[in-house]
């Protein structure tokens, strides 16, 4: 879909996310572990964000994704950062851009590097990013789905008070709703 000179230039799939951006209003840095800070992925972190993903991920970051990143990663990721290197990320979008509601997002990847596996970092970034999304009133549900093999995974979500789902692709979904995050942020005061 192409738009006239001068006009904005978005995919239409993309303005959803727009509008989503826009209900967040960002996202904001938080302390994730002991010495490890979450960054919203801003300009000055996409390119450590991209590398990161690139060095522990199996899928690399391909065109579509750096430009979700660079147009939407304060809004929908956060790179976990100890001593000013990448430790940790991050990276949520929503469920189905056709969805008028944008009610729910999915946490479509997240990861650590492994030698700062076991200290929390991932839990931590799931529970950082989960609670900020909640807290934005258009959304309702943070989903995740897991492969059944992956039990620290698995472990992660339950922690975070996501319950598990029966999924259609043989996978586990996870879902944590509003309603949850208001149970759990009272039950923690």
């Amino acid at each position: 879909m192409s738009s006239p000179a001068g006009a904005n230039s978005c995919h239409w799939l993309l303005e959803p996310h727009i509008a989503m951006a826009e209900a967040i209003g960002g996202l904001r840095v938080g302390e994730v572990a002991a010495g490890v800070t979450a960054v919203p992925v801003a300009s000055e972190h996409l390119e450590h964000f991209i590398a990161f993903e690139n060095q522990h991920n199996a899928r690399q970051v391909g065109p579509a994704l750096r430009e979700h990143l660079e147009r939407f990663g304060p809004y929908f990721a956060l790179l976990a950062l100890a001593d000013q290197q990448p430790v940790g990320s991050i990276r949520s979008r929503l469920f189905h851009e056709g969805d008028p509601t944008m009610a729910t997002v999915v946490i479509a990847h997240y990861c650590v590097d492994p030698a700062w596996q076991g200290k929390g970092i991932g839990s931590d970034l799931v529970r950082c990013l989960s609670k900020q999304l909640l807290a934005c009133p258009a959304i309702q549900t943070v989903v995740a789905e897991v492969d059944t093999t992956n039990l620290a995974s698995q472990r992660v979500f339950h922690k975070n008070g996501f319950i598990e789902m029966v999924s259609q692709t043989g996978r586990l979904m996870f879902s944590r709703r509003k309603e949850q995050q208001g149970a759990r942020d009272i039950a923690a005061g």
